[in-house]
């Protein structure tokens, strides 16, 4: 049985860049969201470069890397409630949510 649509949601979205070229890592969460970072991590031999911040009822984490940028939000209240949801097991984890 296929389960329905509305048995579904979104926890996070994600959006990459690839293949970027002659980018300045620079503190960029500003001109995306237009919000302060609360949290700044930046390892310049690794060529990495983080930023978290809030974003009205979400989590915002800029990612920058060589040749990789990274964007991802994340609910801060996640809805697993009233949802059916079956055991998980990976590698990493056994979990029921």
């Amino acid at each position: 049985m296929q389960p329905r649509m509305s048995d579904w949601y979104a926890e996070n979205l994600r959006l990459s860049f690839f293949g970027v070229t002659g980018w300045t890592q620079r503190s960029i969460i500003r001109e995306i969201a237009d919000v302060q970072p609360v949290l700044m991590s930046t390892q310049p031999l690794l060529q990495l470069h983080q930023e978290a911040g809030t974003l009205s009822e979400a989590y915002l984490n800029v990612t920058q890397q060589a040749g990789r940028i990274d964007v991802i939000e994340r609910s801060a209240k996640p809805k697993y409630d009233g949802l059916r949801c079956a055991r998980v097991q990976t590698a990493f984890s056994d979990r029921t949510c």
